[in-house]
C-alpha cells in the first residue's frame, strides 16, 4: 500500500509541477506535455566545448543515452537530467497535442495594449525579466531563469496583468518545408548533409521567390519512359511517346530483374516533383514533362554486362524529332552508344526549328565511363549541346564523371553502381527499384543533367523569347566557377548557378526611392521580353498611374503618404509573369506618435523613436529638446538615445521629419527628470581591474547592506561576466584577459537597471 501511495504522490507532484506547461494562442491554451528523459541545454560560446566533454564522458559512463550538438550553444540530451555544469539554462523536450516537438528558450514576446508602458511588468517580476529589444507595443524580453518551467510561470503572470495583449515564450518547434525529403536533396541546398560542403548546390532556393515554373514550359524527359500516375508529379506527366508502340504513351514497360525502368522516374522527378506534402521538390514544380520512351525493351545481359533495351539509331532520331516539335527542353541522361547522323541530325533540328524557330534546349549528360573515354559521351559532345557532369557535394569532380572540350557545367551528384545518395522519385511501390515511391540512391551524371534542365525552364518561365543559343550563353556566364580560373576540360564553366542565371534575365521593375504628388516617378521594366505587352499595378491609396496603361517607362504620382510599390505584369503570348515589388515611399512623411518612456532617471541613457506610416529611404529628423540633455547617438534618424544629467524638472522632446516631399507636423512627448542612483565604474577605460558602485543623483545616503547584482556583455551583446548577491556599495571587476573594446554593465540595484559603458584598453 505504501508503494502505491508514493506513486500516486509522484505522479499529483509531477502533475503540479507541469501544471502550467502552455501557452496561450488567439485565447486558447497550446497544452505541451513534456518528455522527462528528454532535454535541451543551453551554454554560451565560451564553455559549449567544455558541455560537450563533459556529455561525452557521460555518455561513456551509461549516465545519459545520447547527445547531440543542435546549436553553436545548445545540446539535445537523452537520459536523466544533467546536473548543472558549463551549461546556464535547459529546457525539457514537450510535445503538443499534435505530438509536435517543441523546446522553450528563456527569451518571452509580449505585446502590450497600446498606450501602456513596459515598466510596470519589468518593476512586477524584479529582474526576472529584462527588456532586449523593442518599442511601440511589442517587446523581446530575457528570462533571469534556469529552466523552461520558469518561463511558463512567468508567462502565466503576465497574462495576468491588464498591459498585457498577449505573450508567448520562443521556442523551437518542427516546422518543416511541406516536401517532408526535401532536407536530403543536398543538390537543391546543401547545408552540410552527408558530409558535404555547405553551399555546394545549385542555388536555387532564391529563384523560387520569382517562379516555380510556369505550366506553359515543357520538358521532354527522352529516357526508358516516366509513369503518369506517380503521387508526387500530379497531372504535369503529358501523354508522351514510346518508340514501337502507339499506345505507350511514353510509360516504362518491359521491366525485368536486370532493370526496373525506373531511371527516366528518377529524372524526371529531379525537375518537376510537386511542391507539396509528399516527397521531394523538383528544381522547378510547376513545369510539365513529356516522357519519350526510347528503352522500351527488356534488358539483358552479354558478355557480363546489361544491355538496357535502347531502340536504334533511327528510332531514337524519330522519338526526338517527335519531341522536339512539343517541347521546350530535351533532358537526355543517356548517351555513349556509337555516333549516328540520324541522331545527330535530329539534334540539330531541335535546336535549329524547336519553339517556333528560337531553338528548343538539349541538355546531355557527359558520362559515366572516365578514364576509359577521354571526352564526353556521343551524343554529349556534339556542338550547341548543353553538357553535364558531376561533382560530388563537396564540389569535386566525381572519378566516373567524363570530361573534355565539350564540357559546359556540372551539377553535385552521387556515385554510380546503386551506390549514390540523390534523393529523387522512383516508380510506384513495387514497381520501383527500391520497392518505393522514393529512392535516395541515385547518383552519376544522369542524376546531374536534370537539374540544368530545370533551371533552363525556370529561365524560360520568365523569358520564353531567348533563344537556345542565349541560354547556352547565359548559363556558361552565370556558373561558379570551379577548378582553373575560367573554362576548364574538367569543370567546364562551373557549377550551375540557378539564381545568377534567372536573376540576369528576369523582367523587373525600377523605380525611384521617393514619389511626390507634385513631379511623380518614373518606372521602367528591365529586361522587357521583345514584342510583350504591359499591365501596370501600385499600391492603390498611396500611388496613382498617370502615364498610358502599358508604356515603358511609365509614370506614377503620389496620392498619399506611405509605403507604395509598383509592379508589371508582363504577358508574351500563353505566358504571363508578374514581376517583384518595386517599393518606394510616397509623399512627405507622418509621424504616427513618439514612443519612449515618460518618467526617466538621470545618468541612465533614454530611447526614443519617432513611429510613422512610411519609412522613407530619404528622410531627415530633426529632434529638440527644452531642457538640457546629450544625445548620445545620431539624431538624424527615427530614434535617439538623451541622458539627462539634472535631476528634478520637466523637459519637451519634439521631433519633425522631411524629405524632398515635404515635412510632418511636429511631434512632442513631455518628459519627467527624476535623479536616484547611477552606476559609477573606476577606472575607465580599465586596463586590469575595474571598482563597480553605486552612487546617488540627489544626496541619497547609499545603503551597504542592500544585496544587488550586475552583468556585463560584449560587443556581441553576449554575456561576458555576471555576479550576483554583492552586498556593500561596491565590487571589484578582473577586466585581465579581455579585448579592447566597449562594454555594457548593467546593475539591478533596489528594482532600479542601471546601465553603463566599459571601455577595456591594454
Amino acid at each position: 500500500m505504501k508503494r502505491i501511495y508514493t506513486t500516486i504522490g509522484l505522479v499529483f507532484l509531477y502533475a503540479t509541477i507541469f501544471s502550467q506547461s502552455f501557452y496561450l494562442y488567439m485565447g486558447k491554451k497550446i497544452e505541451l506535455l513534456p518528455d522527462s528523459l528528454m532535454f535541451v541545454i543551453q551554454t554560451d560560446k565560451d564553455s559549449a566545448e567544455k558541455q560537450k566533454s563533459t556529455l561525452e564522458a557521460k555518455l561513456q559512463k551509461g549516465e545519459i543515452k545520447s547527445f547531440q550538438k543542435i546549436s553553436n550553444t545548445r545540446f539535445l540530451v537523452v537520459g536523466n537530467k544533467p546536473q548543472p555544469e558549463y551549461y546556464e539554462y535547459f529546457s525539457y523536450v514537450y510535445r503538443n497535442s499534435n505530438n509536435g516537438t517543441i523546446i522553450i528558450l528563456p527569451r518571452i514576446v509580449v505585446l502590450l495594449q497600446k498606450g501602456t508602458s513596459l515598466q510596470p511588468v519589468l518593476d512586477k517580476h524584479k529582474g526576472k525579466l529584462v527588456l532586449e529589444s523593442g518599442g511601440s507595443q511589442k517587446y523581446i524580453l530575457k528570462c533571469n531563469v534556469a529552466q523552461s518551467e520558469e518561463v511558463f510561470k512567468l508567462i502565466n503572470k503576465l497574462n495576468t496583468m491588464e498591459e498585457v495583449v498577449w505573450c508567448e515564450p520562443e521556442f523551437l518547434s518542427d516546422y518543416s518545408i511541406d516536401n517532408p525529403l526535401y532536407a536530403q536533396q543536398y543538390y537543391l541546398h546543401n547545408t552540410g548533409q552527408y558530409g558535404g560542403t555547405e553551399g555546394i548546390d545549385i542555388n536555387v532556393e532564391p529563384v523560387w521567390t520569382l517562379t516555380t515554373g510556369n505550366p506553359h514550359i515543357t520538358v521532354a524527359v527522352i529516357d526508358n519512359g516516366v509513369d503518369r500516375n506517380h503521387e508526387d508529379m500530379g497531372n504535369r506527366v503529358l501523354e508522351g511517346y514510346t518508340i514501337r508502340n502507339p499506345t505507350g504513351g511514353g510509360e516504362p514497360q518491359n521491366a525485368n530483374y536486370l532493370d526496373s525502368k525506373y531511371h527516366g522516374m528518377a529524372c524526371a522527378g529531379i525537375i518537376v516533383a510537386s511542391n507539396n506534402s509528399l516527397g521531394i521538390r523538383g528544381v522547378a514544380s510547376e513545369v510539365n514533362i513529356l516522357p519519350v520512351n526510347i528503352v522500351p525493351d527488356e534488358a539483358y545481359e552479354y558478355g557480363g554486362n546489361v544491355i538496357e533495351g535502347f531502340g536504334s539509331n533511327i528510332e531514337i532520331a524519330q522519338a526526338i524529332n517527335w519531341a522536339w516539335r512539343r517541347a521546350d527542353i530535351l533532358s537526355c541522361s543517356w548517351g555513349g552508344g556509337s555516333n549516328s547522323n540520324d541522331i545527330t541530325a535530329a539534334i540539330d533540328s531541335a535546336r535549329t526549328f524547336g519553339r517556333n524557330g528560337k531553338g528548343s534546349v538539349v541538355v546531355f549528360a557527359s558520362g559515366n565511363n572516365y578514364p576509359n573515354s577521354t571526352d564526353v559521351a556521343y551524343p554529349a559532345n556534339l556542338d550547341g549541346v548543353i553538357t553535364v557532369g558531376a561533382i560530388n557535394n563537396q564540389g569535386t569532380i566525381w572519378d566516373y564523371s567524363q570530361r573534355g572540350t565539350s564540357m559546359d557545367l556540372v551539377a553535385p551528384s552521387g556515385n554510380i553502381g546503386g551506390s549514390g545518395n540523390v534523393r529523387t522519385t522512383d516508380r510506384m511501390g513495387s514497381l520501383g527499384a527500391n520497392n518505393g515511391n522514393y529512392m535516395d540512391n541515385f547518383g552519376g551524371t544522369s542524376a546531374a543533367c536534370p537539374q540544368v534542365a530545370g533551371v533552363v525552364s525556370l529561365i524560360l518561365s520568365v523569358r520564353p523569347d531567348l533563344t537556345e543559343s542565349q541560354i547556352r550563353t547565359i548559363l556558361q556566364n552565370t556558373a561558379r566557377d570551379l577548378g582553373s580560373s575560367g573554362f576548364d576540360n574538367i569543370y567546364g564553366y562551373g557549377l550551375v548557378n540557378a539564381s545568377y542565371a534567372v536573376y540576369s534575365v528576369a523582367p523587373a521593375v525600377s523605380g525611384p526611392s521617393l514619389v511626390c504628388s507634385s513631379y511623380g516617378g518614373s518606372f521602367t521594366v528591365d529586361s522587357l521580353p521583345r514584342g510583350a505587352t504591359i499591365t501596370w499595378q501600385c499600391e492603390t491609396g498611396v500611388l496613382e498611374r498617370i502615364s498610358e496603361q502599358g508604356s515603358n517607362p511609365c509614370n506614377f504620382i503620389a496620392t498619399g503618404s506611405g509605403n507604395g510599390w509598383v509592379r508589371a505584369v508582363i504577358t508574351d503570348g500563353d505566358y504571363e509573369y508578374t514581376t517583384p515589388q518595386a517599393f518606394c515611399s510616397a509623399g512627405s512623411p507622418t509621424i504616427m506618435y513618439l514612443d519612449g518612456p515618460t518618467t526617466v532617471q538621470t545618468y541612465s541613457n533614454t530611447s526614443y523613436c519617432a513611429e510613422k506610416d512610411v519609412w522613407n529611404l530619404n528622410a531627415q529628423y530633426y529632434w529638440s529638446l527644452s531642457q538640457d540633455g546629450i544625445y548620445t547617438s545620431p539624431t538624424n534618424r527615427n530614434f535617439t538615445n538623451i541622458m539627462f544629467e539634472t535631476p528634478d524638472h520637466n523637459t519637451i522632446l519634439e521631433v519633425a521629419a522631411c524629405n524632398s516631399c515635404g515635412c510632418s507636423d511636429n511631434y512632442y512627448l513631455e518628459i519627467d527628470v527624476n535623479g536616484y542612483y547611477r552606476l559609477m565604474l573606476s577606472p575607465n577605460p580599465s586596463t586590469a581591474e575595474t571598482t563597480v558602485s553605486i552612487g546617488s543623483t540627489s544626496g541619497e545616503s547609499i545603503d551597504a547592506n542592500v544585496e544587488w547584482n550586475f552583468e556585463v556583455y560584449d560587443q556581441g551583446f553576449q554575456l561576458k561576466a555576471r555576479q550576483t548577491k554583492i552586498i556593500g556599495k561596491e565590487f571589484k571587476l578582473n577586466t585581465s584577459g579581455w579585448r579592447e573594446g566597449v562594454y555594457i554593465v548593467r546593475a539591478n540595484y533596489k528594482g532600479k537597471f542601471l546601465t553603463e559603458k566599459l571601455v577595456v584598453k591594454r
